[in-house]
Formats: C-alpha cells, sequence, structure tokens
C-alpha cells in the first residue's frame, strides 16, 4: 500500500514526496473515466485516475502539489 492507497499500489501509481504528520487524519478521493476510441478493431482503451490526498483536521490538499495541479490543467 501507498499514499495512494491499495488500488493506487496495485496499479503501480504512487505520490511522491507526500508528507504524513503524526495525530493528523488524511482521506484519499479519486475519480477515474475511461474512454474506447477509434474504429472497430482498432480501438484504444484509455483509463484516467485523477487523485487527492487531503488533511481531514486542516482540509489542506497536500497531493497534488499546488504548483504541479495548475501545471496539469493547462
Amino acid at each position: 500500500m501507498n499514499a495512494l492507497g491499495t488500488g493506487g499500489a496495485k496499479c503501480g501509481f504512487g505520490a511522491r514526496d507526500v508528507e504524513f504528520r503524526a495525530g493528523q487524519r488524511y482521506v484519499v478521493d479519486f475519480t477515474t473515466r475511461d474512454d474506447i476510441n477509434g474504429p472497430p478493431g482498432r480501438q484504444v482503451s484509455t483509463i484516467t485516475i485523477e487523485s487527492e490526498i487531503r488533511n481531514l483536521d486542516t482540509h489542506e490538499v497536500i497531493y497534488p502539489l499546488k504548483g504541479i495541479a495548475e501545471l496539469e490543467k493547462e
């Protein structure tokens, strides 16, 4: 298991540079979307997963880091 939970570890995903503080509570939220594109017989399946780790006590989003999240949306 890693910072993104058991599913994240199973898929090989990870959240790097995440620091968990003792005594704090955290939650991981995620959304998934899967698309199939292309002509019959040549379809390509794409799975998109967006994750967020939030401190339940302070409501601070600790993953993805603010600067990185803004770059990915551009």
